[in-house]
């Protein structure tokens, strides 16, 4: 839940930024894993091991300086955690996202208005 919900915030401030890389970038993931159903992202997690038996660090076509067993990362809790917490991110980002653009700017504008008119807590005692 923690990894859903921090995962959503950041998914919907990058959503919602001015920059249209990050956000075709962040829509991108929301679509993907909002269109692909839980069952099927939790059995790929499980089963990432049989697609790529060892996770390695090195050059690409070139020597590998570390190299680990894929089994031994992702474990049953660890696939289960990383499944549900993207899953759950994809759809806290659009929950933050709609309150996030819900909210009205009027306080600003109301706050501008007062401080142009001039009134203050001195003036108006």
């Amino acid at each position: 839940m923690l990894v859903g919900v921090a995962g959503g915030i950041v998914l919907a401030v990058l959503r919602m930024s001015p920059n249209p890389l990050l956000a075709a970038l962040s829509a991108f993931y929301i679509w993907v894993f909002r269109g692909v159903p839980l069952l099927v992202q939790l059995l790929f997690w499980y089963f990432l091991s049989a697609v790529v038996p060892k996770i390695g660090l090195g050059v690409p076509w070139g020597p590998t300086f570390f190299e680990v067993d894929t089994n031994l990362i992702i474990t049953q809790l660890t696939a289960a955690v990383l499944g549900l917490g993207l899953h759950e991110a994809a759809y806290m980002a659009e929950i933050v996202r709609a309150g996030m653009s819900s909210v009205d700017h009027g306080p600003s504008r109301r706050e501008r208005c007062w401080t142009s008119c001039a009134t203050s807590y001195v003036r108006t005692a």
